[in-house]
């Protein structure tokens, strides 16, 4: 399913050793825990990340209830609201497709990046999902089970399909944070070094701010020192790129914290 690459680092003296690791992993590894048991412990995350693994889960259960619908329609030609079936049949391959995405996108976040990037790509199984999906949807459009879609209109579509993602975006987010599929952010008002400490009152509006910001992606405050502005986040792995770089782009200083912050 991926190929990944990851630096493993070993004894946290004065000479630590950098191990780097490059394989492929596969349905059995996703399914029996290999990636945990391998790797769980150079994440910069509070605990065992349990929930990677729930994931792959998840894809494999989309891609199974495709080919259940798929075989319903062929057994039974003539269900009931065929056209409803016909568009779960489109659904769930694109679900699973975009699950192993955000699959690969948890594998490279939920390591510790200080020294050596890890990075997940996804496996050739995945690229011909990418062709299989798209094919499958051209197939779709011109069937003649569209109809009643294109009867509710493209632009209701679109408000549809978008409100759809809102709602599952948090609600995967939300369950990667239950699942422990966590990294720890260290997020600081940007200061010059003679104003620490400072007026912890000065840090409220700061704090309110990144706490709006991290509740939208389902990301809890752990810490908080206000005299010396800075607060430290546990986020959802899928949204930790993303969330470094909106509260970057808004003025505040947000990057993975460093040993000191991971014991």
């Amino acid at each position: 399913m991926v190929d990944f690459h990851v630096t493993t680092i070993k004894g946290w003296g004065q000479q630590p050793q950098f191990i780097a690791h490059n394989g492929r992993f596969f349905f059995n590894d996703f399914w029996f825990g290999g990636f945990v048991q391998n790797y769980g412990e150079v994440s910069s995350a509070l605990q065992t990340p349990v929930g990677v693994n729930l994931g792959w889960f998840l894809v494999f259960l989309l891609q199974a209830s495709a080919l259940v619908v798929w075989f319903a329609q062929l057994v039974k030609p003539l269900l009931p609201k065929r056209s409803l079936w016909s568009l779960m049949v489109l659904v769930f391959p694109w679900a699973s497709f975009i699950m192993g995405l955000a699959q690969c996108q948890i594998h490279s976040n939920i390591e510790y990046h200080q020294f050596g990037n890890a990075e997940a790509i996804p496996y050739f199984g995945l690229w011909i999902a990418s062709v299989s999906v798209v094919l499958l949807s051209i197939s779709y459009w011109r069937s003649p089970e569209t109809e009643t879609l294109k009867r509710f209109g493209l632009r209701k579509l679109a408000l549809t399909f978008f409100f759809l993602s809102v709602i599952a975006f948090l609600l995967f987010n939300e369950a990667e944070f239950q699942t422990k599929v966590t990294k720890l952010m260290y997020v600081q008002r940007t200061v010059e070094n003679g104003e620490l400490p400072g007026d912890p009152q000065k840090w409220t509006a700061d704090f309110n701010r990144i706490a709006f910001i991290a509740e939208i992606f389902r990301a809890r405050v752990i810490y908080n020192t206000p005299e010396y502005y800075y607060c430290e986040l546990e986020v959802p792995a899928v949204s930790y790129g993303t969330l470094i770089s909106i509260l970057s782009s808004v003025g505040y200083y947000a990057k993975e914290p460093i040993f000191l912050h991971l014991n």
